[in-house]
Protein backbone atom coordinates (compact mmCIF):
# COMPACT_ATOMS: atom_id res chain seq x y z
CA UNK A 1 0.00 0.00 0.00
CA UNK A 2 2.88 2.29 0.78
CA UNK A 3 4.12 1.86 -2.79
CA UNK A 4 0.83 1.71 -4.69
CA UNK A 5 -1.39 4.22 -2.88
CA UNK A 6 1.04 6.38 -0.89
CA UNK A 7 -1.52 9.08 -0.04
CA UNK A 8 -3.79 6.46 1.51
CA UNK A 9 -0.82 4.95 3.33
CA UNK A 10 0.16 8.31 4.83
CA UNK A 11 -3.42 9.12 5.76
CA UNK A 12 -3.88 5.73 7.44
CA UNK A 13 -0.64 6.31 9.34
CA UNK A 14 -1.83 9.76 10.50
CA UNK A 15 -5.17 8.34 11.65
CA UNK A 16 -3.53 5.25 13.19
CA UNK A 17 -5.64 2.91 11.05
CA UNK A 18 -4.53 -0.69 11.51
CA UNK A 19 -4.22 -2.12 8.02
CA UNK A 20 -4.68 -5.80 8.91
CA UNK A 21 -7.99 -5.09 10.62
CA UNK A 22 -9.28 -3.45 7.42
CA UNK A 23 -8.01 -5.75 4.71
CA UNK A 24 -7.38 -9.12 6.35
CA UNK A 25 -11.05 -10.16 6.38
CA UNK A 26 -11.28 -9.40 2.65
CA UNK A 27 -8.30 -11.58 1.82
CA UNK A 28 -9.28 -14.37 4.18
CA UNK A 29 -12.80 -14.62 2.74
CA UNK A 30 -11.88 -13.73 -0.86
CA UNK A 31 -14.24 -10.74 -0.55
CA UNK A 32 -17.27 -12.95 0.08
CA UNK A 33 -19.50 -11.00 2.46
CA UNK A 34 -17.53 -7.80 1.88
CA UNK A 35 -18.61 -7.16 -1.71
CA UNK A 36 -21.97 -7.78 -3.33
CA UNK A 37 -22.23 -11.46 -4.34
CA UNK A 38 -22.14 -10.76 -8.09
CA UNK A 39 -18.87 -8.84 -7.74
CA UNK A 40 -17.32 -11.39 -5.35
CA UNK A 41 -18.05 -14.18 -7.83
CA UNK A 42 -16.41 -12.13 -10.57
CA UNK A 43 -13.32 -11.68 -8.39
CA UNK A 44 -13.28 -15.37 -7.49
CA UNK A 45 -12.70 -16.10 -11.18
CA UNK A 46 -9.60 -13.90 -11.08
CA UNK A 47 -8.45 -15.66 -7.93
CA UNK A 48 -8.81 -19.06 -9.60
CA UNK A 49 -6.68 -17.88 -12.53
CA UNK A 50 -4.04 -15.81 -10.73
CA UNK A 51 -4.12 -16.91 -7.09
CA UNK A 52 -3.85 -14.86 -3.91
CA UNK A 53 -1.79 -12.20 -5.68
CA UNK A 54 -4.97 -11.19 -7.53
CA UNK A 55 -6.83 -10.69 -4.24
CA UNK A 56 -4.01 -8.49 -2.92
CA UNK A 57 -4.13 -6.46 -6.13
CA UNK A 58 -7.90 -6.10 -5.76
CA UNK A 59 -7.36 -4.75 -2.23
CA UNK A 60 -4.96 -2.11 -3.55
CA UNK A 61 -7.31 -1.30 -6.44
CA UNK A 62 -10.25 -0.77 -4.08
CA UNK A 63 -8.21 1.63 -1.96
CA UNK A 64 -7.19 3.50 -5.09
CA UNK A 65 -10.71 3.64 -6.53
CA UNK A 66 -12.10 5.06 -3.26
CA UNK A 67 -9.10 7.22 -2.44
CA UNK A 68 -10.92 10.56 -2.48
CA UNK A 69 -13.56 9.46 0.03
CA UNK A 70 -10.98 7.77 2.26
CA UNK A 71 -8.72 10.82 2.31
CA UNK A 72 -11.63 12.90 3.61
CA UNK A 73 -11.92 10.77 6.77
CA UNK A 74 -10.88 12.42 10.04
CA UNK A 75 -10.59 9.41 12.36
CA UNK A 76 -9.60 5.74 12.23
CA UNK A 77 -13.18 4.72 12.99
CA UNK A 78 -14.56 6.87 10.20
CA UNK A 79 -11.95 5.53 7.79
CA UNK A 80 -12.90 1.95 8.59
CA UNK A 81 -16.63 2.65 8.29
CA UNK A 82 -16.22 4.48 4.98
CA UNK A 83 -13.99 1.74 3.58
CA UNK A 84 -16.45 -0.99 4.55
CA UNK A 85 -19.32 1.03 3.12
CA UNK A 86 -17.51 1.68 -0.16
CA UNK A 87 -16.69 -1.97 -0.58
CA UNK A 88 -20.15 -3.20 0.45
CA UNK A 89 -21.87 -1.03 -2.17
CA UNK A 90 -19.31 -1.61 -4.91
CA UNK A 91 -21.09 -2.92 -7.98
CA UNK A 92 -18.53 -2.34 -10.72
CA UNK A 93 -16.79 -5.73 -10.87
CA UNK A 94 -15.26 -5.20 -14.31
CA UNK A 95 -13.68 -1.92 -13.22
CA UNK A 96 -12.22 -3.55 -10.10
CA UNK A 97 -10.73 -6.40 -12.13
CA UNK A 98 -9.30 -3.95 -14.68
CA UNK A 99 -7.81 -1.78 -11.91
CA UNK A 100 -6.41 -4.83 -10.10
CA UNK A 101 -4.71 -6.07 -13.25
CA UNK A 102 -3.02 -2.67 -13.61
CA UNK A 103 -1.37 -2.99 -10.17
CA UNK A 104 2.28 -3.89 -10.76
CA UNK A 105 4.91 -5.09 -8.35
CA UNK A 106 2.85 -7.47 -6.21
CA UNK A 107 4.05 -11.03 -6.63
Amino acid sequence: IKTHVPKIYQHMKQLDVRLPSCIEPWVRRLFVGALPVEVAIHLFDGYMCLGIVFILKVSVALLHLHQEMLLSCRSAGQFTRVLKGCVKTCTFGDLIVEAALQVKGIK
